[in-house]
């Protein structure tokens, strides 16, 4: 078989003219993304908290829809006492499990309840990360507790439809993001705990 292409016409269709009709069937509207502003992956409704648990990472799905640059990472704290934290990002490794350290925003003292975030710059290639929070303590975070706009790529609890799986979690001592991800994670099967990236710029 011969396909022949010449300016926009395959084999004699003009492609130019159908390229509404292909931007209709290939577009992503979660890649329709105002900067300036936090995201998140999940969903709507934050009513529930979390409390970490110390000397512990965990590592939360976030699908980057289109290359970006993000300037924060962050959480929102409603209980703690001068506990210490520190988020990161990880590239995704082998089935979806957090692979490799992206960047690491450094230590966190809580001071006071409310959204503590971290300073970075990183620029975010298309595809699925990894948010990740460990503390030397037990600070409360906020977390959904309603719906998301896409299934968890984790996939659902298998003994309970409830619940997607909406976190890696293993044993770490506190200090520096490890790189890679520390190995044998379990997943949590619950609502997700909220950490947002701030988009600074699309790319």
């Amino acid at each position: 078989m011969t396909v022949t292409i010449t300016g926009t016409n395959v084999d004699g269709v003009d492609v130019s003219a159908h390229a509404a009709d292909i931007e209709a069937h290939t577009y992503e509207p979660y890649s329709v993304l105002r900067t300036g502003e936090y995201h998140s992956w999940h969903g709507m409704g934050a009513t529930a908290t979390i409390a970490l648990t110390a000397n512990q990472l965990y590592g939360v799905p976030f699908v980057v829809t289109r290359d970006m640059t993000v300037d924060r990472i962050a959480c929102e704290v409603t209980a703690q006492a001068g506990q210490k934290i520190r988020m990161g990002i990880y590239s995704t490794g082998t089935n979806c499990y957090p692979g490799t350290l992206v960047v690491d925003g450094g230590e966190l003292t809580l001071g006071a309840t409310g959204v503590t975030a971290s300073t970075i710059s990183e620029s975010l290639t298309k595809g699925l990360y990894f948010l990740a929070i460990i503390s030397d303590a037990t600070p409360t975070i906020r977390r959904w507790n309603y719906t998301y706009p896409y299934p968890t790529p984790l996939g659902i609890a298998a003994t309970d439809f409830r619940y997607g799986q909406h976190c890696w979690f293993v044993a770490q001592a506190y200090g520096a993001l490890p790189d890679p991800f520390t190995a044998a994670a379990t997943l949590h099967a619950d609502y997700p705990m909220i950490i947002m990236l701030r988009i600074a710029s699309l790319d």
